[in-house]
């Protein structure tokens, strides 16, 4: 196999990835929700070059957060269906990486969003 066509096979089994979180995981539902809306809030306040990179990271890092975590719960539930501290520890952990990143995300929305929006309520 050649570097070329293994390259390729490495980007179909990342899209496969993609597939699988957003089919089988409602929360990913919600994420892309919430990215759709900041995306069409950045383009409606046509936002500066900056806050587009925070709110890009914001998503991105949403999006990783919920990757690794499924990736945990997924092979916590391969390895034991039986009650183990360990995994439950490691399902905790992945929940919480997700949790702050969403946390970060609104946070930096409000950051952004909150003032353009009051600016908005205030010259109508």
């Amino acid at each position: 196999m050649n570097y070329f066509t293994s390259r390729g096979k490495s980007f179909l089994y990342a899209f496969k990835g993609i597939k699988h979180l957003m089919l089988g995981e409602p929360n990913a539902l919600i994420h892309l929700i919430a990215a759709i809306t900041a995306v069409l809030f950045g383009i409606y306040f046509q936002i500066s070059t900056n806050e587009w990179l925070w709110i890009c990271l914001a998503i991105v890092l949403v999006f990783i957060c919920e990757i690794i975590n499924t990736a945990i719960e997924n092979l916590g539930d391969v390895i034991t269906k039986d009650y183990n501290k360990s995994i439950e520890k490691a399902k905790d952990l992945g929940a919480a990486a997700t949790f702050l990143a969403a946390l970060f995300s609104i946070v930096v929305a409000l950051i952004i969003f909150l003032p353009k929006i009051k600016a908005f309520f205030y010259t109508i």
